[in-house]
């Protein structure tokens, strides 16, 4: 279903063959880990350009490091007092929000690496994939939006997508071995459950940002690390891979397992399940699409040792202690613009729980509230998906 296109072009000397990478979001987590493996792979990885909002300092010491082409700041400020600071040499500056779309259609871009996060991924993944570009997403909440749409930009244009979120790539792997789609039962989801798998219902009230920020697997940003505290982040993962992999909805099931180390499993028809386990890093998984064979150890990770592993536990998902996963099912049944407005709603929630302006607990009750509000329309234009979103945002506002 997925295989990445490898017509490479020759870098300026010639005499190697280089891919060249654009990433948007470089600066954050999945950004910088994508640029550990450029890092590690010099001879067959070329940056070609990287995209920020306001983290200057990181920005300036990734240009120093990689020389890319082109810059992208959508901070108009941050662009200024980038170009005062540093010398770009011949690295072109480009700002404003614009400027990720223009990048995301970048002609001399072999792949684009979507590391955004939330709804700004949106617009640059479909202009991304209606100029035919392919691109790697790990922002998830842009086919969230609008994924029928992006799917289908996708197969007009002969645009390949390719999953890096951890669960994504490993059923992308997985399907290369189950090619029939009528031989295909189930897609598992894993999920940690987060820090609060195991704390007392009654204790939720108490719960801070800094508990919720102390994941107990994963180095993530801070919205998607509250997102997999409260359950959301799966249900937006669910959600993706409806669009990603053309599945039904009851083709699709999450189950919780704390160590983190299966990271998805497929069930065929005959009733066997493949499963695929790594390390708990991103940057396997990055490797996978970026260097496809990468050895683990040329990346500074330990390869898996199953006489060493110890125990697997998996159990269900608790639907009463992560209710903001059951919201993102009824935005995935309700179709159209739900996803849309579940995820604006959950943006602004959580926005304002890290601010110290709502309370845990009221983060699924913002976006119940603002979901019984909307009225699902059709999603079959970026207009209509974006006008779902800022509506959506303003109502959540509104019960702030």
């Amino acid at each position: 279903m997925f295989r990445l296109n490898t017509q490479f072009k020759y870098n300026k000397k010639g005499t190697t063959i280089l891919k060249r990478i654009s990433i948007l979001g470089s600066t954050g987590s999945i950004g910088t880990n994508t640029l550990d493996v450029v890092r590690k792979n010099r001879s067959a990885l070329k940056v070609r350009a990287l995209s920020a909002h306001s983290r200057l300092e990181t920005l300036a010491a990734q240009i120093r490091e990689f020389e890319p082409d082109l810059v992208a700041l959508t901070d108009e400020r941050g662009a200024r007092l980038l170009k005062s600071q540093i010398n770009l040499n011949g690295t072109r500056l480009l700002s404003g929000v614009g400027s990720l779309e223009e990048l995301a259609v970048d002609s001399e871009c072999d792949l684009l690496v979507s590391a955004l996060s939330g709804a700004a991924g949106f617009l640059p993944a479909l202009a991304a994939v209606t100029a035919g570009k392919n691109i790697a997403i790990a922002n998830k909440e842009a086919l969230v939006m609008g994924g029928d749409l992006i799917m289908a930009e996708a197969k007009r244009s002969g645009s390949r997508i390719f999953p890096l979120d951890s669960e994504h790539n490993a059923i992308y792997q997985l399907l290369q071995g189950c090619p029939n789609s009528a031989d295909l039962n189930l897609i598992y989801l894993t999920a940690s459950g987060g820090p609060f798998l195991h704390l007392p219902l009654e204790a939720f009230h108490t719960i801070t940002p800094s508990m919720a920020l102390s994941h107990p697997t994963w180095v993530m940003g801070k919205k998607i690390t509250i997102d997999s505290a409260t359950m959301m982040n799966k249900g937006l993962e669910l959600i993706e891979a409806r669009w990603l992999f053309d599945v039904n909805p009851d083709q699709l099931s999450v189950v919780i397992h704390p160590q983190s180390l299966i990271h998805g499993a497929i069930q065929k028809n005959d009733g066997s399940i493949v499963a695929l386990m790594s390390p708990a890093d991103m940057r396997v998984t990055i490797a996978n699409i970026l260097s496809p064979s990468q050895p683990l150890n040329r990346l500074g990770i330990e390869p898996l040792s199953l006489s060493h592993l110890g125990r697997l536990d998996f159990l269900p998902l608790d639907r009463e202690r992560f209710p903001s996963f059951a919201l993102a099912e009824q935005a995935l049944a309700a179709g159209g613009t739900a996803p849309a407005v579940l995820n604006a709603a959950n943006e602004i929630a959580v926005e304002a729980f890290l601010a110290g302006q709502l309370p845990y607990l009221r983060i699924p009750d913002i976006v119940r509230e603002t979901l019984r509000a909307h009225s699902p329309k059709s999603a079959s234009a970026a207009n209509l998906i974006l006008e779902a979103d800022l509506w959506a945002r303003t109502f959540a506002h509104s019960l702030l």
